[in-house]
């Protein structure tokens, strides 16, 4: 099975007079993969249900191949995963027959079809089980597995993954990736998560207060966000504002309250101009202060440090270096470098691992 096509055009939905989503274009190829990502109430569901022909804007128009996605026939090619999404009363089994059931599939081919699909997707055990007996994550998986039933062309999932402890959403991210590289369908996945966007999507789209104000390869937009608060979102806490006070021969040298960093770029930002350094703090490596140890990196800082704070599975040290700096670090580097507030140490970054978006 091939995916189909997505196309927006024009689209304007306005509640109550105030815009809730602006979507001049947007085209969606037949088996590509879509990650889109944006703070809470950016407009992300909506745009969801548009392309799935669940709301009609107020102006403009979303299509599935060449059919108007409000029509019942394009409609049929799509599946709409929302974020809590409800089984029915009964079982397993019955939930997942249940949208071949409303379009009229017969009750032997249709429990053949469920029946296959649970065991495809390692359910089979759960068959008989009542959907109220089902922890978090099955029952999320269960309902992908109905999203899946009528074997849909498209599929969109509104974040997923909320809500699910670690071994569950792995589970769920494995099934999604087989079912997408089984069937080279259409998906589009509304997720929070960079690692989730990473590993199911091709291309991302952030969405803010109702525009796509980025899109691209997933790891492009990643490594490059458009500007500050798009960087602050995907989790690059490392926002510095500084002057460009020379030219390289692969790059540029910004002044940054003092401290000069080196940043390597394809074309040189002007001379003297004000502009943005943003990184992740996982391109900040610690070391001790007496480790005169240089290698590839440019930029090695003396830095003092502020803070430390444990955070999903890292450690998480605030620095400051004449500007605030946020280092991710491991449990045993904090160890190895007997890491605590007022310790000295030096903050090595890569010149390639910094990104200037301009003032």
């Amino acid at each position: 099975m091939a995916g189909v096509g997505l196309h927006i055009e024009g689209v304007e939905v306005r509640r109550a007079n105030r815009l809730v989503l602006r979507i001049p274009s947007l085209a969606i190829a037949p088996g590509e993969a879509l990650a889109v990502v944006g703070p809470n109430g950016a407009g992300k569901s909506t745009l969801l249900s548009v392309l799935a022909g669940l709301e009609h804007p107020t102006t403009g128009s979303a299509r599935i191949a060449d059919g108007l996605a409000t029509l019942l026939p394009a409609r049929r090619r799509v599946s709409l995963l929302p974020q809590d999404a409800p089984l029915l009363s009964g079982n397993v089994q019955g939930n997942v027959e249940q949208p071949l059931a409303l379009r009229g599939v017969a009750k032997p081919e249709r429990r053949s079809r469920a029946s296959a699909l649970l065991e495809r997707m390692g359910l089979a055990h759960l068959a008989k089980r009542h959907a109220a007996q089902l922890s978090g994550g099955e029952s999320r998986r269960v309902a992908l597995a109905r999203a899946l039933a009528t074997e849909p062309e498209a599929l969109l999932l509104d974040e997923p993954f909320n809500g699910i402890d670690d071994p569950s959403r792995e589970l769920l991210v494995a099934d999604i990736r087989a079912s997408v590289r089984a069937t080279e369908r259409t998906l589009v996945l509304v997720t929070q998560r960079r690692d989730e966007a990473l590993r199911l999507a091709t291309r991302l789209a952030i969405v803010w207060e109702g525009e796509i104000r980025q899109s691209g390869a997933t790891e492009e937009v990643l490594a490059r966000p458009v500007d500050p608060a798009v960087a602050r979102f995907l989790g690059m806490e490392n926002v510095l504002k500084g002057r460009v006070a020379n030219q390289t021969s692969d790059g540029v040298v910004v002044d940054v309250h003092g401290v000069r960093l080196h940043v390597a770029l394809e074309r040189p930002a002007p001379m003297d101009s004000e502009v943005w350094i943003v990184f992740s703090p996982e391109h900040v490596e610690l070391r001790a202060l007496d480790d005169t140890s240089r290698g590839s990196p440019r930029n090695i800082i003396p830095a003092q440090v502020v803070s430390i704070r444990p955070r999903e599975g890292r450690v998480e040290v605030t620095l400051q270096a004449g500007f605030s700096l946020v280092a991710a670090v491991t449990r045993a580097a904090v160890e190895e470098l007997a890491l605590a507030p007022g310790v000295g140490v030096r903050a090595v970054i890569k010149a390639t691992a910094l990104h200037v978006v301009p003032a």
